[in-house]
Protein backbone atom coordinates (compact mmCIF):
# COMPACT_ATOMS: atom_id res chain seq x y z
CA UNK A 1 0.00 0.00 0.00
CA UNK A 2 1.25 3.32 -0.62
CA UNK A 3 2.19 5.56 2.38
CA UNK A 4 -1.02 8.13 1.74
CA UNK A 5 -3.32 5.43 1.00
CA UNK A 6 -6.58 5.57 3.18
CA UNK A 7 -9.09 3.18 2.64
CA UNK A 8 -11.85 5.61 4.01
CA UNK A 9 -11.81 9.09 3.97
CA UNK A 10 -15.22 11.13 4.30
CA UNK A 11 -15.44 15.17 4.75
CA UNK A 12 -18.77 17.28 5.34
CA UNK A 13 -19.03 20.65 4.77
CA UNK A 14 -22.40 22.77 6.00
CA UNK A 15 -23.82 26.02 6.80
CA UNK A 16 -26.79 26.34 8.91
CA UNK A 17 -28.71 29.52 9.54
CA UNK A 18 -29.29 29.70 13.74
CA UNK A 19 -32.74 30.28 14.78
CA UNK A 20 -33.88 34.30 15.42
CA UNK A 21 -33.95 34.18 19.11
CA UNK A 22 -34.75 37.98 18.89
CA UNK A 23 -37.52 37.60 16.65
CA UNK A 24 -38.93 35.04 18.71
CA UNK A 25 -38.46 36.40 22.13
CA UNK A 26 -37.98 40.29 21.55
CA UNK A 27 -40.55 41.13 18.81
CA UNK A 28 -40.18 44.92 18.12
CA UNK A 29 -36.79 45.47 20.06
CA UNK A 30 -34.11 46.56 17.51
CA UNK A 31 -30.98 46.23 20.06
CA UNK A 32 -31.88 42.72 20.81
CA UNK A 33 -32.89 41.76 16.96
CA UNK A 34 -29.62 43.26 16.16
CA UNK A 35 -27.58 41.50 18.36
CA UNK A 36 -29.18 38.06 18.43
CA UNK A 37 -30.97 37.34 14.36
CA UNK A 38 -29.29 35.71 11.36
CA UNK A 39 -26.34 34.51 12.98
CA UNK A 40 -24.59 31.57 11.25
CA UNK A 41 -22.85 28.61 11.66
CA UNK A 42 -20.46 26.49 8.91
CA UNK A 43 -18.21 23.99 9.49
CA UNK A 44 -16.04 21.20 7.57
CA UNK A 45 -15.72 17.80 9.34
CA UNK A 46 -13.46 15.23 8.08
CA UNK A 47 -12.78 11.35 9.33
CA UNK A 48 -10.23 9.15 7.64
CA UNK A 49 -8.97 6.07 8.57
CA UNK A 50 -5.50 5.76 9.69
CA UNK A 51 -1.62 5.65 7.04
CA UNK A 52 -0.86 2.50 6.38
CA UNK A 53 1.77 0.91 8.57
CA UNK A 54 5.33 -1.13 7.88
CA UNK A 55 7.65 -2.68 10.25
CA UNK A 56 11.32 -1.62 9.90
CA UNK A 57 14.92 -2.69 10.87
CA UNK A 58 16.03 0.42 13.06
CA UNK A 59 19.24 -1.10 13.78
CA UNK A 60 21.15 -4.39 14.74
CA UNK A 61 24.09 -4.54 16.91
CA UNK A 62 25.98 -7.41 17.89
CA UNK A 63 26.87 -9.17 21.80
CA UNK A 64 29.01 -10.12 22.85
CA UNK A 65 31.94 -7.73 21.35
CA UNK A 66 34.42 -9.99 22.91
CA UNK A 67 33.76 -12.37 20.24
CA UNK A 68 35.99 -11.37 17.06
CA UNK A 69 33.00 -12.15 14.64
CA UNK A 70 30.99 -8.69 16.26
CA UNK A 71 34.04 -6.93 15.01
CA UNK A 72 33.51 -4.40 12.44
CA UNK A 73 35.45 -6.64 9.69
CA UNK A 74 32.86 -9.07 10.04
CA UNK A 75 29.81 -7.64 11.56
CA UNK A 76 28.00 -4.51 9.54
CA UNK A 77 24.37 -5.48 11.08
CA UNK A 78 23.07 -4.85 7.49
CA UNK A 79 22.21 -6.89 4.21
CA UNK A 80 25.82 -7.32 3.37
CA UNK A 81 26.31 -9.58 7.22
CA UNK A 82 23.22 -11.32 6.38
CA UNK A 83 23.54 -12.00 2.31
CA UNK A 84 27.20 -10.87 1.62
CA UNK A 85 25.95 -7.95 -1.09
CA UNK A 86 24.63 -4.77 -0.63
CA UNK A 87 21.76 -5.58 -3.35
CA UNK A 88 19.89 -7.43 -1.99
CA UNK A 89 17.07 -6.19 0.40
CA UNK A 90 16.98 -6.89 3.68
CA UNK A 91 13.22 -7.36 5.86
CA UNK A 92 12.35 -8.35 9.61
CA UNK A 93 11.04 -11.41 9.99
CA UNK A 94 7.08 -11.17 11.33
CA UNK A 95 5.97 -14.24 12.92
CA UNK A 96 2.43 -13.09 12.94
CA UNK A 97 0.58 -10.13 12.18
CA UNK A 98 1.60 -7.24 14.41
CA UNK A 99 -2.16 -6.53 15.38
CA UNK A 100 -2.58 -9.60 16.91
CA UNK A 101 -2.38 -9.49 20.81
CA UNK A 102 -1.58 -5.80 20.67
CA UNK A 103 -2.99 -4.11 24.00
CA UNK A 104 -3.68 -0.25 23.13
CA UNK A 105 -5.34 1.60 25.50
CA UNK A 106 -3.78 5.49 24.90
CA UNK A 107 -0.84 7.32 24.32
CA UNK A 108 2.74 4.74 25.24
CA UNK A 109 0.83 1.64 25.14
CA UNK A 110 1.35 -0.57 22.02
CA UNK A 111 -0.55 -0.56 18.50
CA UNK A 112 0.92 -3.50 17.39
CA UNK A 113 2.68 -6.17 19.46
CA UNK A 114 6.12 -6.06 19.73
CA UNK A 115 6.86 -9.58 20.05
CA UNK A 116 5.67 -9.88 16.13
CA UNK A 117 9.28 -9.23 15.23
CA UNK A 118 12.35 -10.19 14.75
CA UNK A 119 15.49 -11.28 12.49
CA UNK A 120 15.88 -13.79 9.92
CA UNK A 121 18.67 -16.54 10.59
CA UNK A 122 21.80 -15.44 8.68
CA UNK A 123 21.45 -16.29 4.76
CA UNK A 124 17.65 -16.42 5.00
CA UNK A 125 14.18 -14.17 4.02
CA UNK A 126 12.39 -11.87 6.04
CA UNK A 127 8.98 -10.87 5.33
CA UNK A 128 8.77 -9.03 2.27
CA UNK A 129 5.33 -9.03 1.82
CA UNK A 130 3.99 -8.02 5.19
CA UNK A 131 0.02 -7.65 6.62
CA UNK A 132 -2.01 -4.71 5.70
CA UNK A 133 -2.66 -2.83 8.70
CA UNK A 134 -3.15 1.14 9.77
CA UNK A 135 -2.15 3.41 11.95
CA UNK A 136 -4.42 5.31 14.09
CA UNK A 137 -7.53 7.14 12.10
CA UNK A 138 -8.20 10.84 12.81
CA UNK A 139 -11.45 13.37 13.01
CA UNK A 140 -11.23 16.77 12.86
CA UNK A 141 -14.10 19.59 13.19
CA UNK A 142 -13.39 23.49 12.27
CA UNK A 143 -16.53 25.75 12.46
CA UNK A 144 -16.89 29.56 12.20
CA UNK A 145 -19.75 31.57 13.55
CA UNK A 146 -20.55 34.76 11.44
CA UNK A 147 -23.03 37.54 11.04
CA UNK A 148 -22.92 40.89 9.17
CA UNK A 149 -24.34 43.78 9.95
CA UNK A 150 -25.90 46.50 8.10
CA UNK A 151 -24.46 50.01 7.86
CA UNK A 152 -26.29 51.37 5.28
CA UNK A 153 -27.08 50.73 1.61
CA UNK A 154 -23.87 49.80 0.55
CA UNK A 155 -22.09 49.25 3.73
CA UNK A 156 -21.87 46.27 6.45
CA UNK A 157 -19.92 44.46 9.46
CA UNK A 158 -18.99 41.36 9.24
CA UNK A 159 -17.95 39.70 12.05
CA UNK A 160 -16.82 35.89 12.57
CA UNK A 161 -15.23 33.83 15.02
CA UNK A 162 -13.52 30.51 13.55
CA UNK A 163 -12.35 27.44 15.46
CA UNK A 164 -10.27 24.74 14.05
CA UNK A 165 -10.63 21.08 16.05
CA UNK A 166 -13.29 22.86 17.72
CA UNK A 167 -13.68 19.94 20.15
CA UNK A 168 -9.82 20.12 21.10
CA UNK A 169 -9.05 16.07 20.34
CA UNK A 170 -5.70 15.57 19.88
CA UNK A 171 -4.77 13.08 17.11
CA UNK A 172 -2.65 10.03 18.03
CA UNK A 173 0.95 9.98 16.58
CA UNK A 174 1.83 6.94 14.23
CA UNK A 175 3.40 3.73 15.90
CA UNK A 176 7.44 3.57 16.47
CA UNK A 177 8.07 0.38 13.18
CA UNK A 178 12.14 0.71 13.86
CA UNK A 179 12.75 -2.65 15.67
CA UNK A 180 16.42 -2.40 16.87
CA UNK A 181 17.71 -5.69 17.97
CA UNK A 182 21.58 -7.17 18.83
CA UNK A 183 22.42 -10.43 17.22
CA UNK A 184 23.56 -12.34 20.15
CA UNK A 185 26.15 -15.05 19.97
CA UNK A 186 26.67 -18.17 22.18
CA UNK A 187 29.54 -18.71 24.16
CA UNK A 188 32.62 -20.01 21.46
CA UNK A 189 30.66 -18.94 18.92
CA UNK A 190 32.63 -19.94 15.55
CA UNK A 191 29.80 -18.63 13.12
CA UNK A 192 27.08 -16.15 12.60
CA UNK A 193 24.47 -18.51 11.75
CA UNK A 194 24.72 -20.10 15.62
CA UNK A 195 23.23 -16.42 16.62
CA UNK A 196 20.15 -15.03 17.11
CA UNK A 197 17.70 -11.76 17.59
CA UNK A 198 16.83 -10.38 20.80
CA UNK A 199 14.76 -6.73 20.18
CA UNK A 200 16.14 -4.08 22.05
CA UNK A 201 13.69 -1.93 21.85
CA UNK A 202 10.64 -3.45 23.45
CA UNK A 203 9.45 -0.36 25.27
CA UNK A 204 8.85 1.49 22.27
CA UNK A 205 8.69 -0.64 18.88
CA UNK A 206 5.00 -0.60 18.21
CA UNK A 207 4.05 2.23 20.61
CA UNK A 208 2.31 5.08 19.91
CA UNK A 209 4.14 7.83 22.04
CA UNK A 210 2.61 11.15 21.55
CA UNK A 211 -0.44 12.95 20.22
CA UNK A 212 -0.55 16.20 18.21
CA UNK A 213 -2.72 18.83 17.61
CA UNK A 214 -4.73 21.55 19.67
CA UNK A 215 -7.90 24.29 19.08
CA UNK A 216 -7.32 27.45 17.40
CA UNK A 217 -9.26 29.70 17.25
CA UNK A 218 -9.76 33.18 15.34
CA UNK A 219 -12.04 36.40 15.43
CA UNK A 220 -12.12 39.05 12.71
CA UNK A 221 -14.49 41.54 11.60
CA UNK A 222 -14.55 42.99 7.71
CA UNK A 223 -15.99 46.06 7.14
CA UNK A 224 -17.36 46.17 3.06
CA UNK A 225 -18.25 49.05 1.42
Amino acid sequence: MLGYDRPQNLSISYIYQLPSLGRKYFRGNRFAGGALDNWQLSGIANFQSGAPQRVGIGSISCAPSSNPLCGSGNFTGSNETWYGTPDRAMAPLLTFNPQYGANFHGVNSDWFNPGSASLPNINQPGTYVQPQFLGPGSNNWDMTLFKSFSLGEDRRLEFRWAAFDVFNRAQLDNPQTGANFVWQLPPGATSLSQGHAILTNPNTFGYILDKHGHREMEFAIKLFF
